[in-house]
C-alpha cells in the first residue's frame, strides 16, 4: 500500500527506551508499517494488527503506539490513510476477541452451574465448617444461641439417630433465639433451628419432620452446593463489575430448587422410617403452616405446598421422636440456663 508523500520530518518516532525523538519516513508493506530513519536505515517494523491509535492530537495530528514505541503523525493525509489502515486491519482481530469473550462467558456460566455439584461433596471439612459459621453469622448477626443443656442433648440425640439412618457421620444442631418459624442446613453438617420453629411445632413429630428435611439437605450436600454457587456468582459478578453488596442482598440464602426440596422431603421420610420414628410430622407441619398462610423462608420459593403435603403424607407408625421430658426440655431450651 502506498502512503501519501510527505517530508521526512512530518513523522516523529519515539523508541520507548530513550527520551529522544527521530524524524522518520513511513511505508506499508504486506500489512506491516515500515519505519525508516532519514538515512534510509530501518528503525522498526510494526504489524498493523498490533498497532493502536492511542490518541488524536490537536491540529489533525495523531499518535500511533506499538508496545512502548510511539509515532506522532503530523501530515493530515498520512493520518487519514494510516489510521484507516490500522482500524481496518484490527477489526477482524477485535471481532475474534469479542467472540472469544462471549465463549468464555458462556463457559464461565456453565461452570458456575455444574462445578458446585461436582465440588460440593469434595469440600474439606475445615472449609465447610468455616463457611457454615460465616453463613450463620451473616444471616443472624448477634443472635443468641440457646444453651439449655437438656434440650440440646435431646436434639443432638434425635439428630444423631436421623444422621445414622442416612449413614452420615454426624449432624450438629444449633438453636438460635430468633422468633421465626424456620430451620436451615448450613455447610459443615450443621442444622440451625430457630426458636420460632419450636414454638410453632405442635408436637415433637412436627419438629422431627422439619429436622429430618434439613438433614436430607445435608445428605445431598445441598448447603455446600448452594454456597459454592453463591460464591461463584459473586466472583463472576466482580469480574463484570457488579455491586457485590447489592448482589448479596438480592440472593436468597439457602434457596434450593424444587427438585432439591422434593429430594429433601423424600429423604426426610426415609430417615425417619430408617430410625424407626413416626414420619407424619413433616406433612402435618406443612399443613399447619399452609392453614395459617405464613410459609417460612424454606417454603416461600415453592408455592406448590399442596403437592408437598400430599407427597409427604404418611401414617403415624413408629416411635415418638422424643420422650415427653425431652420434648419439654427442647421447648424450654431458650429459657433454660446452660446448667439445664
Amino acid at each position: 500500500m502506498t502512503l501519501p508523500a510527505s517530508p521526512s520530518g512530518d513523522s516523529r518516532y519515539f523508541d520507548g527506551q530513550t527520551a529522544g525523538e527521530h524524524a522518520v519516513m513511513l511505508s506499508l508493506l504486506a500489512e506491516t508499517l515500515c519505519i525508516q530513519f532519514v538515512d534510509g536505515s530501518f528503525a522498526a517494523t510494526w504489524p498493523l494488527d498490533e498497532v493502536d491509535v492511542s490518541a488524536e492530537l490537536p491540529g489533525g495530528r495523531c499518535l500511533l503506539a506499538h508496545g512502548a514505541e510511539r509515532i506522532e503523525l503530523c501530515n493530515p493525509d498520512l493520518v487519514r490513510t494510516l489510521t484507516a489502515a490500522v482500524r481496518r486491519r484490527r477489526r477482524p482481530r477485535l471481532a475474534l476477541l469479542a467472540a472469544g469473550a462471549v465463549v468464555a462467558a458462556v463457559v464461565s456460566v456453565a461452570a458456575l452451574h455444574f462445578l458446585p455439584d461436582l465440588a460440593a461433596p469434595l469440600l474439606p471439612a475445615s472449609l465447610a465448617n468455616g463457611l457454615g459459621t460465616i453463613a450463620v453469622d451473616s444471616l443472624f448477626p448477634g443472635a443468641r444461641a440457646c444453651t439449655g443443656q437438656l434440650g440440646q442433648q435431646a436434639l443432638d440425640g434425635l439428630a444423631g439417630r436421623l444422621a445414622a439412618a442416612g449413614h452420615l457421620p454426624g449432624v450438629r444442631v444449633t438453636v438460635l433465639d430468633v422468633p421465626v418459624a424456620n430451620a436451615m442446613a448450613v455447610p459443615g453438617g450443621r442444622v440451625v433451628v430457630l426458636r420460632g420453629l419450636i414454638e410453632r411445632s405442635r408436637d415433637d413429630a412436627m419438629l422431627a419432620g422439619v429436622l429430618a428435611h434439613e438433614i436430607g439437605h445435608e445428605l445431598h450436600h445441598d448447603p455446600e452446593r448452594a454456597v459454592l454457587r453463591q460464591l461463584g456468582l459473586g466472583v463472576f459478578a466482580s469480574l463484570v463489575g457488579a455491586d457485590l453488596g447489592r448482589l448479596a442482598s438480592t440472593l436468597v440464602a439457602w434457596s434450593y430448587s424444587r427438585a432439591a426440596e422434593d429430594a429433601a422431603d423424600a429423604a426426610a421420610l426415609d430417615l425417619l422410617r430408617g430410625a424407626g420414628l413416626r414420619a407424619d410430622g413433616l406433612s402435618r407441619f406443612l399443613q399447619d403452616i399452609a392453614r395459617h398462610g405464613e410459609p417460612p423462608a424454606w417454603l416461600s420459593d415453592h408455592p406448590d405446598t399442596a403437592s408437598r403435603i400430599r407427597r409427604t403424607a404418611t401414617g403415624a407408625a413408629g416411635r415418638e421422636p422424643l420422650r415427653p421430658e425431652e420434648w419439654a426440655a427442647v421447648q424450654a431450651i431458650c429459657r433454660a440456663t446452660t446448667g439445664g
